[in-house]
């Protein structure tokens, strides 16, 4: 698949650095992404996966946007008010990059719907903001076997890992579920969304690059307002009953 006039030069900052160059840009063009949610987390993680080259990315979401959704999720704006989530970014994101596919599905995910909407993809993307469905996609990635990038955010604070099947622990080892307190109500400030979001992109190109450095196995806090962070290691729960089988690891 090679890369057009017009992509080599909206690209060239990035195909400059040797981390990335021409062979980067490939992967990345040819990678398949599922982002869920187009909120607080999935508007600043969705347009910088869009901006850099990936080139097919799919937005599951079901609601529309609301006044108070304006503070964090900049996929949208005043004219969005009414609409889908999903036809707001839709319009902001091809407005943005028109050389990538850009598809949104608009429907509430479930176990039932959740395996045939990631069938297709590489890497799944958890921009949501209730742990149920977070579980849900969860256990959706480990019986698909496809990397799972989460990311979390409340008021000025923020989480971000990755997620392998069968090589790193999973969301409910890291969060039992019987630890979660967060709900759809929790604050945040649209600045941490923004710091998160980019993060977890980050760490999506950086996996599609083979890049090893990444947060695999590993879990990032960021305290925004202390501007302090740190980086543990994940560990299996025995218990779990996602990967608590010896033979999940």
């Amino acid at each position: 698949m090679s890369l057009s006039q017009e992509e080599l030069c909206r690209y060239k900052r990035q195909i400059a650095m040797p981390e990335i160059n021409i062979n980067g840009q490939h992967k990345l063009k040819s990678s398949k992404i599922i982002i869920i949610g187009a909120g607080g987390l999935g508007s600043p993680t969705s347009i910088y996966l869009a901006a850099s080259g990936i080139g097919n990315i799919t937005i599951v979401d079901y609601d529309k946007v609301e006044l108070s959704n304006l503070n964090r999720q900049i996929l949208h704006n005043e004219n969005s008010i009414g609409k889908t989530k999903i036809e707001s970014a839709i319009e902001s994101l091809q407005l943005l990059n028109t050389t990538i596919s850009i598809k949104g599905i608009n429907t509430i995910i479930n176990m039932k719907n959740a395996i045939d909407l990631i069938s297709d993809c590489d890497l799944l993307i958890d921009c949501l903001d209730d742990f149920k469905t977070r579980y849900l996609l969860n256990e959706v990635a480990w019986k698909k076997n496809i990397p799972l990038f989460h990311a979390g955010i409340n008021g000025f604070f923020g989480q971000v890992t990755i997620i392998v099947p069968y090589e790193t622990p999973c969301l409910q080892c890291i969060i039992p579920y019987e630890q979660n307190i967060m709900n759809n109500e929790h604050p945040v400030l649209g600045v941490t969304a923004g710091i998160i979001g980019s993060m977890l992109a980050g760490e999506v190109i950086k996996y599609i690059l083979g890049e090893k450095k990444i947060l695999k196995g590993k879990l990032l806090f960021y305290d925004f307002l202390n501007l302090k962070y740190k980086v543990v290691n994940t560990a299996k729960r025995n218990d779990c009953p996602i990967c608590g089988r010896e033979e999940c690891l």
